[in-house]
């Protein structure tokens, strides 16, 4: 049943191996945040403690901090795995999911979790299964929108269960949950073959909607199709035709609304072991404010080079990670679409994975990961091998600092939009499959690292 367990999120989340030299056992999470209004049979149990011993004569070639200090400034928003979450302050929203054996469907709950007060209250409860990862705020409504799907038994081996699709709405005011009327949204294809659909972007205004699929055809053909769905007239307008092309958008976030961007290629399998021989894989930025979707830019990339692409900013700015010139590291870069000029970027002795602008109100504030040392290689792609830390550098100030010392996966989602001075840094932990999501944040000002116009502060 395809929806009793997460789907692997990507190649890019694929095999960590997360055990670094340390002088003391390393600390989990503190768990005693753990909601106590969760349904019984919902709430996670908590991490187990994790002890690492490396022979003392191992030396770090990149000295960096000891590992893993309990931090007073971050919040467990939620310890246990969530399956989707937006936010708009003063509120994060999150979905929990649990299939139901007696009634053979997933319940859901989704709770509203204030920032301010650090409580969680479950808003809304549902039997739609909300689809892995992606809520879309609208702030012009104030509503919160995700697909959401229910599966009965197909009477065939395979796909063994038929989905059907919804719309949801939840309004952050009057605090109501509907499926929203609309016209068959899915694609022939992706209804097919019970897809995995997710809602990447999503206008009030048109009701016009942008999607991605995932789904097998049969036998065993894995097919990603990205595309605009126009309200008005049905019509579905291609970003990446999955029969045509591998495609697949990651992290819409609103950094510069109606922009996406995509990592393609064509579907020729690289034989064997060599994955440096095969067709070029790509970076493309596409601009959504049309007629139809438009391709505004594009990066080829060589095989075993390509790392993972981030979300065009306001002003512009394409970040990405690729594999370094002396071929040791994963590297950032990144370009202006408009201007074609490159982004330079502090020299650092790690891989440096994930760049990304953390606000659209900070141009100055970017984020990175510190993905230890060590390259890895999925297919023809390129990976960090170690566990990753979260880095803020201040492109004005030319500041770099460490938020996270911990040997968990961590990914900064950004700060917290509409808050009204930016001091909030929301980010979450996972396993190596991109599961077991947990929340957590931290106020960057109370912890000495940013002011308040939002520059970084030197490190004390």
């Amino acid at each position: 049943m395809p929806q009793r367990h997460g789907l692997i999120v990507g190649w890019f989340l694929v095999g960590w191996l997360c055990a670094l030299g340390c002088d003391a056992p390393l600390r989990t999470r503190p768990s005693d945040d753990v909601l106590t209004d969760v349904p019984e049979d919902v709430t996670p149990d908590a991490d187990a403690d994790v002890a690492v011993d490396v022979a003392p004569d191992v030396v770090d070639p990149c000295p960096r901090e000891p590992w893993w200090e309990e931090d007073p400034f971050e919040v467990a928003v939620f310890p246990g795995p969530v399956t989707s979450m937006a936010m708009l302050y003063p509120y994060i929203y999150f979905q929990l999911s649990q299939w139901d054996n007696e009634l053979q469907r997933r319940n859901a709950w989704l709770f509203e979790y204030d920032v301010e007060t650090q409580d969680a209250t479950l808003v809304a409860t549902h039997h739609f299964t909300p689809q892995r990862e992606f809520m879309i705020v609208d702030e012009a409504s104030r509503s919160l929108y995700w697909v959401g799907v229910d599966a009965v038994l197909s009477g065939q081996d395979f796909p063994e269960y038929t989905l059907t699709y919804f719309m949801m709405r939840y309004s952050m005011d009057d605090r109501t949950l509907e499926v929203v009327p609309t016209p068959r949204f899915v694609t022939d294809a992706c209804e097919t073959w019970s897809g995995h659909l997710r809602l990447l972007g999503y206008d009030s205004a048109t009701g016009n909607l942008v999607l991605q699929c995932e789904y097998v055809e049969y036998p065993w053909q894995k097919r990603t199709e990205s595309y605009r769905f126009v309200a008005a007239s049905g019509e579905v307008q291609y970003i990446v035709n999955g029969a045509e092309r591998y495609g697949a958008i990651f992290n819409p976030d609103g950094l510069a609304p109606g922009f996406f961007v995509a990592q393609t290629g064509a579907w020729t399998n690289y034989g064997g072991d060599d994955f440096s021989e095969g067709p070029p894989l790509k970076y493309e930025v596409w601009d959504n404010h049309g007629e139809a979707p438009t391709l505004v830019y594009e990066q080829e990339m060589a095989p075993r080079t390509m790392g993972f692409p981030s979300p065009l900013n306001l002003d512009g700015w394409f970040t990405y990670t690729t594999l370094s010139a002396d071929e040791t590291r994963v590297v950032a870069r990144g370009v202006n679409i408009h201007s074609h000029e490159e982004m330079i970027l502090p020299e650092v002795c790690y891989n440096q994975y994930f760049m990304r602008n953390v606000s659209s109100s900070l141009p100055n504030l970017w984020t990175w990961n510190d993905a230890g040392e060590g390259v890895t290689y999925l297919y023809p792609y390129i990976m960090p091998s170690g566990p990753r830390n979260i880095e803020l550098w201040d492109s004005e100030r030319n500041i770099v600092r460490r938020v996270t010392n911990s040997p968990a996966i961590i990914t900064a989602l950004g700060m917290l939009p509409g808050e009204p001075i930016p001091r909030t840094l929301v980010y979450y932990t996972s396993d190596s499959h991109g599961e077991n999501q947990r929340i957590f944040m931290k106020d960057l000002i109370a912890a000495g690292m940013l002011d308040e116009t939002g520059h970084l502060l030197p490190a004390p």
